[in-house]
C-alpha cells in the first residue's frame, strides 16, 4: 500500500495563501480521526491475543466484562462496552464457530456488523441510536441472530449479503424505517409479536429479502408501508397476515411469495395506495380494507387460490394492459373517494374470476377498458358502473332484485352467451350501455329499463343494441329527454315505451311495442328508416309530433294521435287495428306509402271532417276516387260505412267523404235555395 503524505504537508504555513483556510479544515478533520476510529469496538474474548477465539461466547456489558477490543485484529487489551459505539463481531479471523452474546442489560449501539462465525445475541433490549440511522451488516454466507428486543427510533438499514434474524418471543420496539438493502432480513418470532413496527416504512431493495419465518404462534406482521424491488416471503410454521397499515402511497415491484403456509396480504387503514407491479406467487388471500392496491402485473395478486376482498371505502385498481386469471373478487361500496371498489386506471385490462358483491358496489373505468368475464352475483344488491372508460361484463350478471346503474361518459357492454338474471332496473343515466348477448338471450333480466336521468346538461345517455332480442318482451322502457334508444340495425321486442327522448330505429332496425299486451304513451321523437311495430291488444299513444322516414306497422290494438301529427315513410296494417285521432285538437297522419293487408280491417275513431286528416301519397293496391272496393272498404270511419271510404285524388286524403253526385246535389240545392230567397226578397220589396 502506498504511504499517505505527512499531515505536515498541509500545515497552513506551507500552503499558498488562497489554500490556507482549506488546510485548517484538513487539520481539524485529522484531529477527529482517532475519535472516529474509537467509535468502533470489536467483539473479543481472547484478550490481547490476536483474534476473538473460535467460539467467543460471553456477556455484553458496560462494566465487569471486558470483551471488546479497539483493534480489528484483537491484539490489544480488551475493554468494556461504551454505549452508542459501533459493534463488530468479531476481532481477527478466528471466530468461525457458533457463539452466543448475552446482553447483561439493555444496550445502545450505533452500527452492528457480523463478520465472523454464527452469532446469536440474546436477552434485554438492543437499541439502535446512531444519528442519521444505524446499519446491520452481515457478511456473505453468515447468519446472525438477535433474540433481544430491537429498539430505537432511527432508520435501520440491513446491508451485506448474509442473513440477519430478529427472533425471540418479545415484540421489537424499534419505530424507525427499515431498509433492507442486501441479503436477508428474517423475522423468526416465536410468539404473536411483531418484528417490525406497525408504522414503519419498509423498503426491500432488488436482490434483498424480507423473510417471515416464525413459529406456529407467529401469525401476523404489520408494517406501515412497503416499497422496493426485492422479495417478501413467508416460510414459517403458520400462515401469516402481512398487513400494510400506513397511509403512504408506495410501489413494490418485487416478488411476494410463500411456502407450505400462506402469506395473506392485507392493506389496512390509511388512504394510501400500494402499487404492485411485480409477478407475485403467494397463495393466501388479499384483503383491501382501506386505501387501495394498484396492480400492474397479471400475477400481482399472487395465485388465484384464495381470491381478493375489497371492503367498503377501499379499492382494487388495475392498469398496465394486464389479463388477471380466475381471481375471485368480493367487492363492496363505492371505493376510495367514490371512484369505484374496482377501478380501471388505464389500459386494456381483464379479470376472469367470479365477482361477488357483499354490498351495493360501484365499478369505475377511468380510461381504457375493463373486462370482467366471470359471473357477477349478489343477493338483491345494486351495481353501478361509472367513468369515462369502457367496461364489459361478459359473465352472467345475477343481482337478485338488484339493478344496474350506468353513470359516466364511457360504455358498458353486456356480452356473453348466457342470459343475465338480475331483475332490478337497468338505469342508463349517462354514457352508453350496449346490449350484446349472443344467442337471442336477454342481456336485461328485469322488466324496467330507463334511458336518461332527465337531469339535463351536456351529458346524454344511450341504450344501444349489439345483438337481437336483448330485453324481455314484458319490459317497460322509458326514454327520458336526455336519453336515446338506438336499435343499431337490430330488432327488439318490448311491452311498453314511454318518455320524451329519442327512439333511433337506425337504417334497418325493428322495435316492437305491446309484445305483452301493454299500452304505451310516448311524448318523444323517432328517427331513422327502420320499423316501429305495434302489436297486442293495448294502445300506442303519441303525445308529440313525430316525423321519420321509416315504417310503422300496426299488427293489432290501437294507435292513438293525441292532437299530434305523425309523418311516416310507410304505414303498414297487418292485423285488425284501430286508428284513434283523439278528442282534443286536430291530428294529422301522413304516410308516403300506405299498405293494408288483405282480410285486415282498420277502424278509425274520433275523426272530425276538416279537422283531422289522414293522407297517403301512395296506397298499394288502392284506387283513387273509388268506393266500396278493396282495399278502400277495409277502412271504416266510425259513424260511416266501409263503403264510404275513399282515397281522394286531388289531395291524397283517405276520408269517408260522400259521393261526388251527392256533393253536386247539395250544391244545386243550395244554389236553388239562394235564388228562391233572392226572388222572394225582390217581390217583397216591390210590394212595399
Amino acid at each position: 500500500m502506498k504511504s499517505l503524505p505527512s499531515l505536515t504537508a498541509f500545515a497552513p504555513s506551507r500552503l499558498p495563501g488562497h489554500l490556507r483556510g482549506a488546510g485548517l479544515w484538513l487539520l481539524a478533520i485529522a484531529a477527529l480521526l482517532p475519535s472516529l476510529s474509537a467509535q468502533t469496538l470489536y467483539w473479543d474474548r481472547n484478550g490481547a491475543t490476536a483474534g476473538a477465539g473460535v467460539t467467543p461466547t460471553g456477556n455484553w456489558n458496560t462494566s465487569g466484562a471486558a470483551n471488546w477490543s479497539t483493534s480489528s485484529t484483537g491484539n490489544v487489551a480488551t475493554v468494556n462496552w461504551t454505549s452508542g459505539r459501533d459493534a463488530v463481531f468479531s476481532a481477527g479471523t478466528s471466530a468461525t464457530g457458533t457463539y452466543t452474546v448475552t446482553l447483561g442489560a439493555s444496550m445502545n449501539v450505533g452500527n452492528l456488523t457480523f463478520e465472523e462465525g454464527t452469532a446469536t445475541v440474546t436477552a434485554n433490549t438492543l437499541t439502535f441510536n446512531r444519528a442519521g440511522g444505524s446499519t446491520v451488516d452481515v457478511a456473505s454466507g453468515l447468519t446472525a441472530t438477535v433474540n433481544s428486543i430491537l429498539g430505537g427510533s432511527v432508520a435501520l438499514t440491513k446491508t451485506g449479503a448474509g442473513t440477519f434474524v430478529t427472533g425471540g418471543s418479545g415484540g421489537n420496539t424499534h419505530t424507525g424505517p427499515v431498509n433492507i438493502n442486501a441479503g436477508v432480513f428474517e423475522i423468526a418470532k416465536t410468539a404473536y409479536v411483531g418484528g417490525i413496527n406497525n408504522a414503519a416504512a419498509v423498503t426491500v431493495a432488488g436482490g434483498a429479502t424480507l423473510r417471515l419465518n416464525g413459529a406456529a404462534a407467529y401469525t401476523q406482521e404489520t408494517i406501515g408501508s412497503l416499497s422496493g424491488a426485492g422479495t417478501v416471503t413467508n416460510v414459517g410454521a403458520a400462515a401469516v397476515n402481512f398487513v400494510i397499515a400506513g397511509a403512504a402511497s408506495t410501489t413494490f415491484s418485487g416478488t411476494i411469495s410463500d411456502g407450505a403456509n400462506d402469506l395473506v396480504l392485507i392493506k389496512n387503514t390509511g388512504a394510501g395506495t400500494l402499487t404492485l407491479s411485480g409477478a407475485n406467487s403467494y397463495d393466501g388471500a388479499t384483503t383491501i380494507s382501506a386505501g387501495a392496491i394498484n396492480i400492474q402485473n397479471a400475477s400481482a395478486l399472487g395465485s388465484t387460490a384464495a381470491g381478493t376482498t375489497v371492503d367498503s371505502g377501499a379499492a382494487l385498481e388495475v392498469q398496465n394492459n394486464i389479463a388477471v386469471g380466475a381471481e375471485t373478487l368480493s367487492l363492496a361500496g363505492t371505493g376510495l373517494s367514490g371512484n369505484g371498489a374496482l377501478r380501471n386506471i388505464s389500459g386494456t385490462n381483464s379479470l376472469a374470476g367470479a365477482v361477488t358483491l357483499s354490498a351495493a358496489t360501484e365499478l369505475q373505468s377511468d380510461a381504457g377498458s375493463l373486462t370482467l368475464s366471470g359471473a357477477v352475483s349478489a343477493g338483491n344488491l345494486n351495481l353501478t358502473v361509472d367513468g369515462a372508460g369502457n367496461t364489459t361484463l361478459s359473465g352472467v350478471v345475477g343481482l337478485g332484485t338488484g339493478g344496474i346503474t350506468k353513470n359516466g361518459s364511457g360504455t358498458l357492454n353486456l356480452t356473453g352467451t348466457a342470459a343475465n338474471t338480475f331483475t332490478g332496473t337497468l338505469a342508463v343515466n349517462d354514457g352508453t350501455v350496449q346490449l350484446a348477448k349472443t344467442g337471442a338471450v336477454n342481456a336485461v333480466g328485469g322488466t324496467s329499463v330507463v334511458v336518461g336521468d332527465g337531469v339535463g346538461g351536456t351529458s346524454t345517455a344511450q341504450l344501444t343494441l349489439g345483438a337481437y332480442q336483448q330485453i324481455r318482451d314484458d319490459a317497460a322502457v322509458t326514454v327520458a329527454f336526455d336519453g336515446r334508444l338506438n336499435l343499431n340495425n337490430f330488432s327488439e321486442r318490448i311491452d311498453t315505451i314511454a318518455g320524451t327522448g329519442l327512439i333511433d330505429l337506425s337504417t334497418s332496425g325493428f322495435l316492437t311495442v305491446g309484445a305483452n299486451g301493454g299500452s304505451s304513451s310516448y311524448d318523444g321523437t323517432v328517427t331513422g328508416s327502420g320499423t316501429l311495430i305495434k302489436e297486442g291488444a293495448g294502445s300506442l299513444t303519441f303525445n308529440s309530433n313525430i316525423s321519420y322516414a321509416g315504417n310503422l306497422t300496426l299488427a293489432g290494438g290501437t294507435l292513438a294521435l293525441n292532437g299530434t301529427s305523425l309523418t311516416l315513410g310507410t304505414l303498414h296494417i297487418t292485423g285488425n287495428s284501430i286508428l284513434d285521432f283523439g278528442n282534443s285538437s286536430a291530428s294529422v297522419l301522413s304516410a308516403t306509402t300506405f299498405i293494408i293487408d288483405a282480410g285486415v280491417s282498420l277502424t278509425i275513431t274520433n275523426w272530425v271532417h276538416m279537422v283531422d286528416f289522414f293522407y297517403a301519397t301512395n296506397w298499394t293496391g288502392g284506387t283513387v276516387d273509388t268506393r266500396n272496393a278493396a282495399p278502400m272498404n277495409q277502412i271504416t270511419f266510425a259513424g260511416n260505412a266501409a263503403a264510404d271510404t275513399v282515397w281522394q285524388s286531388w289531395d291524397r286524403q283517405i276520408t269517408p267523404a260522400p259521393e261526388p253526385a251527392t256533393y253536386g246535389m247539395i250544391f244545386v240545392g243550395a244554389a236553388l235555395g239562394l235564388v228562391a230567397w233572392q226572388r222572394r226578397r225582390a217581390a217583397l220589396a216591390a210590394r212595399a
